[in-house]
């Protein structure tokens, strides 16, 4: 038999594209599988995922559920401490308005059953209260409605009367110039140069400052932490407190508390309008604000001059007396170059101790800080009683002069002692005279140190820098005597 070369060549062809054939039916059907299964677990993820999401709808719904039904109670548990700390008055108040409500009620009822009883001859009469029923009707319902919401405000009214307190967490605290509460202005912008640093806690972010340098000025809500009635405000009954004060102005006559700013108060929350100088960090830069250093702010708010500046508002004479002819205003301030350098001096060293961004330091020249010292002393800051018991200027220089001639010894002693009491001219000058009656036997006494009290009758203390004073009672001028750093403000003795 003869090979047929041709028909197997033929033979094979086909039987390799018949093979080729079946391996692309194969993956055709593998693929088709694959997809199948992968069709199939998508449906199936996508049921998942709707099972899912209809699980969390339902906790959520029920989550919702669950807070409001909690809120419900807290609100029904709080009208029950309400309703329990209603005063007798305010409670059998509210229970007679109650019951008048349901008297009224039954009264007006009985009037419509009677009003009802007409059948021939007020057919008409029936037929005409039977179109003013609906209104009459309403009438009645808006009375009694009325009525429960009167009652209801009383006895949330006596409640929130008879509620102790209400709690509040400062935003911050204030640093500022006036390191006691004596020479710190009685009003505020009247020492316009003061600084204050309004530190917020690191619970406010400093974000809630945006926008505020857009306002020229900020009100201030403070406490007057260093009040000396504080222990009067935590009492329960709060005995004691004041309700009448001293007003400065009235040369000691009496006035109502809330009549006043006094801050000895019934609440020792302080107002004061401040100017927006600038903001660092979560820092708030204020100028004129009368507020001692370190008190707790509870708030700020922007000053919008058009609903908070009155134009008519009017006040006492004796308030008006601070605009017209401020009866505390001294007639000059003399600040001699000894007392000048002894500032300057005093400044620098505050400086050098805390840095020139260390707490309080607020001026970046003493040039700025002795104007601040001139516009505090502007103004008498004297308490009453310092004002009634006047005492001669430089009493211990004069005692030590009228010494001087008793003999050397005496001399030396009150010379001495007038150095011991501060550097001032008039301690000079005792103590040079001292020194001349001694002659070549005593030395001259040592320089004094810095916290030596000076020969100044008054004193002031601005950031941290402790300044002695005089006031001539005759002519009113205020002659500034020393200043160094107080180490006690200062923080130096513990």
């Amino acid at each position: 038999m003869a090979w047929d070369r041709q028909g197997v060549l033929e033979r094979c062809a086909v039987s390799a594209a018949t093979a080729w054939s079946f391996y692309l039916m194969a993956r055709f059907v593998n693929h088709r599988w694959r997809l199948s299964a992968l069709e199939a677990q998508l449906a199936e993820a996508t049921a998942a995922l709707e099972h899912e999401r209809e699980k969390r709808k339902a906790d959520r719904v029920g989550r919702i559920r669950a807070e409001q039904e909690l809120r419900t109670a807290k609100v029904q548990l709080q009208q029950l401490q309400l309703q329990a700390q209603l005063q007798p008055g305010a409670a059998a108040a509210s229970e007679a308005a109650a019951a008048a409500a349901e008297g009224k009620e039954q009264v007006e009822g009985a009037e419509l059953e009677e009003g009802g009883d007409g059948q021939d001859g007020a057919a008409g009469a029936g037929g005409a209260a039977g179109a003013g029923g609906g209104g009459g009707g309403s009438t009645t319902g808006r009375l009694l409605d009325d009525r429960k919401r009167a009652a209801a405000a009383a006895a949330l009214a006596a409640a929130g009367a008879a509620m102790p307190a209400f709690p509040f967490r400062p935003i911050g605290h204030l640093q500022s110039v006036f390191s006691e509460r004596n020479g710190t202005p009685r009003q505020p912008q009247l020492v316009p140069a003061a600084r204050s640093r309004l530190v917020l806690s690191p619970s406010v972010p400093a974000a809630c400052l945006e926008g505020i340098t857009q306002y020229s000025h900020v009100w201030v809500l403070y406490v007057f932490h260093a009040n000396t009635d504080l222990a009067k405000y935590l009492s329960p009954d709060r005995s004691g407190l004041k309700a009448k004060i001293h007003v400065p102005r009235l040369n000691g006559g009496r006035m109502g508390v809330l009549a006043t700013r006094s801050p000895h108060r019934p609440s020792p929350i302080g107002l004061s309008t401040a100017a927006v100088v600038g903001v660092e960090n979560n820092c708030l830069i204020l100028g004129g604000a009368d507020i001692v250093d370190g008190s707790p702010v509870l708030d700020i708010k922007p000053y919008v001059p058009f609903c908070d500046c009155l134009t008519a508002a009017t006040a006492p004479a004796w308030v008006q007396a601070e605009a017209d002819d401020e009866p505390l205003a001294v007639g000059e301030v003399v600040v001699g170059p000894a007392a000048r350098a002894a500032l300057t001096s005093a400044w620098a060293a505050r400086r050098a101790l805390y840095g020139p961004r260390g707490p309080g330091q607020m001026y970046k020249s003493a040039e700025a800080y002795l104007e601040l010292v001139q516009q505090v002393l502007s103004r008498d800051i004297r308490s009453v009683n310092q004002r009634l018991n006047v005492k001669p200027i430089n009493a211990a220089a004069a005692g030590a002069a009228a010494a001087g001639a008793a003999g050397p010894a005496t001399a030396a002693g009150n010379g001495a002692s007038v150095m011991g009491a501060g550097t001032g001219a008039a301690g000079a000058a005792g103590a040079g005279a001292a020194a001349v009656q001694l002659g070549s036997q005593t030395a001259a006494p040592p320089p004094p140190p810095p916290q030596t009290p000076p020969p100044g009758q008054y004193h002031v203390v601005l950031e941290n820098i402790y300044i002695s004073y005089d006031i001539d009672p005759a002519t009113g001028a205020v002659e500034v005597r020393d200043a160094w750093v107080d180490p006690i403000t200062a923080g130096l003795v513990k």
